[in-house]
């Protein structure tokens, strides 16, 4: 794995002794599990720990929809993977690196709840593209205390507690499990996610700034987006960041912190260039009066920026 530094809208290139962007590989994440009193501020270090680990609850961003729980994303993932998992077994292989089976699987850990790409999600779109690009909980699945999948159940898809599996869907009920879930294997000798912890004291190295709050997680909804999840992780002052395939500088005072699915973790910026993305098209089918079908295109509704899916690597170039 290697390790570099970006910002929302930016590329990659070596920042810090420590973040090299040549693929040398980076210490372990699991040898950084605290963060140094002096990488944070006053606010900041009163969410740390006499073990110097942040003191985080499992309360959701607010959110005006109703959202399950981390126990029922739980169980709505052990029990697909139960009925469907084993159709999957080679996907989970593939990404891992070694034989994955499903039926071996158990939750292992609290859920991680994982801030929608979007800021915010808007009400205008329909129900299922609300749940795809909303929060999810992201729920680790290990064998023998080994981690092996991580699948992301939307926050929004209430409808799926107490969803039977087992039953014939139709084509609502796929619909419904397109939208709301998705999985992939991770990869051996990969510890996902990096902890809050580790975020902020990989930023605060690379920057010689303070960490002002909590790091938030940010969900990535892959192949929607290049990214797994990303910390976001906010600084006491502005660092100027230059996007290597755009050379564009920009002065950002929030890093993302993350795992591309390469299994190599990097810093990012968020691009705000965008005042939206979208319209979201997809295609539909009407009858003609003559008894045919035609397909046309349908607006389902518009996705507001600054969004994380478009977060890409950067160099850090100075520090005013």
């Amino acid at each position: 794995m290697a390790g570099v530094l970006m910002a929302a809208g930016c590329e990659r290139s070596s920042v810090a002794p420590d973040l090299p962007a040549d693929g040398t590989p980076l210490p372990s994440p699991a040898a950084l599990t605290t963060v140094p009193a002096g990488a944070v501020t006053a606010a900041a270090l009163a969410a740390l720990g006499a073990d110097g680990r942040f003191e985080r609850t499992a309360s959701a961003f607010p959110t005006p929809f109703p959202i399950m729980s981390a126990a029922q994303a739980e169980t709505v993932a052990v029990r697909f993977l139960r009925v469907h998992g084993s159709a999957f077994n080679s996907d989970f292989s593939e990404d891992r690196g070694e034989t994955v089976r499903s039926e071996r699987l158990t939750s292992c850990g609290p859920a991680l709840y994982g801030d929608s790409p979007l800021s915010p999600v808007p009400d205008s779109i329909i129900v299922n593209l609300r749940i795809t690009m909303g929060p999810a909980w992201e729920v680790l699945l290990c064998d023998g205390g080994v981690q092996q999948v991580v699948v992301g159940v939307g926050a929004y898809a209430t409808d799926l507690v107490g969803f039977d599996f087992n039953a014939p869907t139709g084509s609502a009920g796929s619909e419904l499990l397109n939208a709301s879930l998705s999985w992939r294997g991770i990869p051996v000798g990969v510890r996902y996610p990096a902890s809050a912890e580790e975020a902020a004291a990989r930023v605060a190295a690379a920057t010689g700034r303070k960490v002002v709050s909590v790091p938030r997680l940010v969900r990535g909804r892959i192949p929607l987006s290049k990214w797994w999840t990303l910390w976001s992780v906010d600084l006491d002052s502005a660092v100027t960041v230059r996007g290597l395939r755009s050379n564009v500088s920009r002065s950002r005072s929030t890093l993302m912190y993350g795992l591309l699915p390469a299994a190599r973790w990097e810093m990012a910026v968020v691009d705000a260039t965008h005042d939206e993305l979208g319209p979201y098209v997809t295609t539909g089918e009407i009858r003609q009066p003559d008894g045919s079908q035609r397909t046309i295109p349908l607006t389902l509704g518009r996705l507001p920026a600054p969004s994380f899916l478009n977060a890409a690597p950067v160099v850090r170039v100075t520090t005013p």
